[in-house]
């Protein structure tokens, strides 16, 4: 394990599962509680149905699903993070137009914790069109954010009433790869910070590279580091990013190839352990990953695909970092785009993007391997699960 405080390992945990609380808890010994972003509108990959944002209760006991509260109405909150001290949540709206402009938007809330009711505070422009991820750096002072279809990513300072200030850094990728129809131009598809603050990597699809940069925690200034970014397989797409808790492995969804690339990390530098395919060998239809998440304690990593509709489960080795995948397992529905796993590392939670559905699975603590819980619950458009 790389040498590191005990604040930044902290941090590392709450990160593992992206933009999240270094507080996670149960809410009380029997449930926990996520929020779930929603498509609301007509894409060119998915017709949304819902409202906005909700709020629900993840029995520990049952893997039963219970909604608590929203919908809060806000234009495809496709993803989220909340605050290090769980007070505000902080919502993307993936579009096209913001106040006559050609921009998303980011939308800043306030959170009562007692009740999880959010109470909006204000909005800002993404600084471009189609904004796919949102996260907070290590030290919770900044919003970082990648714009899918324009092409930049953003950087912003929070203040101390928690809402957004103008960009320290908006920076443009440029290029293209070999397909023409998904990597005709720079697609960032996420935007995460190193363990140590220093550095912030972010998977660009249409450039199969993810892209390093240094990185101020003062200013919030980002410096391109080109030596340091890496080529992916041509036509392998890199979508999202997560480090292992450890702070040595980073772990990427090739979502274009159906792959996960596994990586050693140390001080910006990413050396390939090795890449593996998340669908059966048998399958030869059309398929595409999207969400990655590990389980807090290290020892497993779970992908989703999307066409084979199905979660992929992997043992991870906690000595080199190298995958060994367990099995696949169907989420009962279509374009499975998102999950997450609790708290206690206990359930996945998954949503059926396009027959409207979430699904909650078991996870055996010994073998990693999930289970079907039999509760599925109707919600329509599910996107992002975010436990605070």
């Amino acid at each position: 394990m790389n040498s590191i405080g005990p604040f930044i390992f902290a941090g590392i945990l709450a990160f593992a599962a992206g933009c999240a609380s270094p507080n996670s808890k149960k809410d009380s010994a029997s449930e926990s509680r996520f929020y779930l972003g929603t498509y609301s509108t007509r894409l060119g990959h998915v017709d949304g149905k819902a409202k906005g944002i909700t709020y629900w209760a993840l029995n520990q006991e049952t893997g039963s699903l219970t909604k608590k509260g929203g919908p809060w109405r806000i234009v495809n909150a496709s993803h989220l993070c909340t605050s290090l001290d769980g007070k505000f949540l902080y919502a993307i709206s993936e579009t096209s137009e913001y106040q006559g402009q050609e921009d998303g938007y980011v939308t800043s809330f306030a959170v009562d914790k007692k009740t999880g009711n959010l109470t909006e505070l204000g909005t800002i422009s993404s600084r471009g069109v189609g904004p796919a991820y949102v996260s907070l750096d290590r030290t919770g002072r900044h919003l970082l954010l990648a714009n899918y279809l324009a092409g930049n990513i953003v950087v912003y300072p929070i203040t101390a009433r928690g809402v957004l200030d103008q960009p320290s850094a908006n920076i443009m990728h440029a290029g293209s790869s070999v397909n023409p129809q998904r990597q005709e131009g720079p697609h960032p598809h996420a935007i995460v910070t190193s363990p140590d603050n220093q550095f912030v990597l972010v998977p660009d699809l249409g450039l199969d590279q993810i892209k390093v940069y240094g990185f101020s925690p003062d200013s919030g200034t980002l410096e391109p580091r080109p030596t340091l970014d890496v080529t992916v397989p041509p036509g392998a797409g890199p979508r999202h990013l997560v480090f292992h808790p450890s702070g040595d492995f980073v772990y990427i969804t090739l979502e274009m190839a159906s792959q996960v690339a596994a990586y050693h990390y140390k001080e910006g530098t990413l050396s390939l352990i090795d890449i593996y395919r998340s669908l059966p060998e048998t399958f030869r239809g059309s398929s595409s990953n999207a969400e990655l998440r590990v389980t807090r304690d290290g020892r497993f990593l779970y992908a989703s695909n999307r066409g084979h509709d199905s979660i992929a489960a992997f043992q991870i080795n906690q000595a080199t970092g190298a995958l060994t995948r367990l099995q696949t397992i169907s989420t009962e529905g279509r374009t499975p785009r998102n999950f997450n796993i609790d708290p206690s590392d206990r359930f996945l939670v998954v949503g059926n993007q396009d027959t409207h559905t979430m699904l909650t699975f078991r996870i055996d603590p010994e073998s990693g391997m999930l289970s079907t819980t039999g509760q599925k619950t109707a919600t329509p458009s599910p996107v992002l699960f975010h436990f605070p």
